[in-house]
């Protein structure tokens, strides 16, 4: 006797399949691939092999559900033994009765077994045309090679930061001091030679805060420079802050360019981390489906290999019927 549907059959979950299904299509829709143009032209492939997969999946269900719910074999069952119990009937006629209820039976049962040999020869070969698009890159270390490429481009990025962050800050102590410089028209007092702290104190008509900022911005030339301040005059104080300001340009733009570069390769990333999430959609999807198409081959192979000798009962029929409607009731909720 055919043991329990729940023990015997294999219910795939329809709620994974459509859930793949629906992240498939959501990914194909979003992914752009340009850097795997291979990959990219996959995608329609996918999604055509997808829905016409499911589409068959859900045809196949139903050709063997209906085929299944018109077949009653208790019918046969019971004319077989009003035969066999007529006593009206000499042994030749029970014998071509006998037969000719057997012949209805194998047929009904061939009808059957055709139909899910068709179903499952269908179903298959919507699951094989599916699960044999590759969306594995050829290449296994691609990811492995962008995220190294991220990372290398990151810490270019840092470096840069810190030092556009040093030629800020010597920028903005140099600007500070040229402006408090020319605020008190010092370079009228001591022409283009930068003045020296002593010099700069002897000033009563300058703010000492003031003196302070300009005192700054002079040592922080010398440290630029690697000169005292004698050997510098007040050109060389705007010049190195224009030359700090060129040099900090130069560094933005190169660092707007790596992140460009960064930013790209993180999209690839993620458009990689994508299309592993469609190929494992894809595999979820097929592994699902298959255990339908297992279990109605497990039933075939059981009862049906042999239509003539088949031990089949309506009991085992109406397992396999509850099997097929939960599976077509449960789709008709998704």
């Amino acid at each position: 006797m055919l043991a329990p549907v729940s023990q015997t059959f294999k219910t795939p979950d329809l709620k994974a399949m459509t859930e793949a299904q629906t992240l498939i299509y959501n990914q194909i829709k979003s992914l752009s691939l340009d850097f795997l143009p291979v990959m990219k032209d996959k995608l329609p492939f996918v999604k055509a092999a997808v829905s016409q997969a499911s589409y068959t999946f859900r045809k196949e269900l139903n050709k063997v559900l209906s085929t299944a719910r018109t077949i009653n074999l208790n019918q046969t069952d019971q004319l077989r033994v009003q035969i066999e119990s007529d006593a009206s009937l000499h042994a030749e006629q029970k014998q071509e009765a006998l037969r000719q209820v057997e012949a209805q039976r194998t047929h009904i049962l061939l009808a059957l077994a055709n139909t899910m040999r068709q179903a499952e020869s269908a179903m298959l070969q919507g699951i094989d045309d599916l699960s044999q698009i590759d969306l594995k890159p050829a290449s296994e270390r691609l990811q492995q090679t962008l995220q190294s490429r991220l990372d290398t481009y990151q810490e270019s990025i840092t470096e840069l930061g810190k030092q556009m962050a040093a030629l800020m800050e010597d920028k903005q102590i140099l600007d500070a001091a040229i402006t408090a410089y020319e605020k008190n028209n010092l370079a009228d007092v001591f022409k283009n030679v930068l003045p020296s702290p002593e010099e700069l104190a002897a000033l009563t008509s300058t703010p000492i805060a003031e003196v302070a900022i300009i005192n700054a911005g002079i040592a922080r030339l010398e440290k630029l420079r690697d000169e005292i301040s004698k050997g510098l005059s007040y050109l060389d104080l705007t010049t190195e802050r224009d030359r700090l300001r060129a040099r900090y340009d130069q560094l933005l733009r190169e660092s707007t360019r790596i992140n460009q570069l960064a930013q790209e390769v993180s999209r690839d990333l993620l458009q990689l981390s994508a299309l592993s999430d469609l190929d494992q959609g894809k595999t979820t999807w097929v592994t699902e489906a298959r255990k339908a198409v297992d279990s109605l081959h497990m039933f075939s192979d059981s009862y049906l290999s042999d239509t003539r000798t088949s031990s089949l009962i309506q009991q085992q029929l109406q397992e396999l019927i509850a099997y097929l409607n939960k599976l077509i009731g449960i789709q008709r909720e998704l």
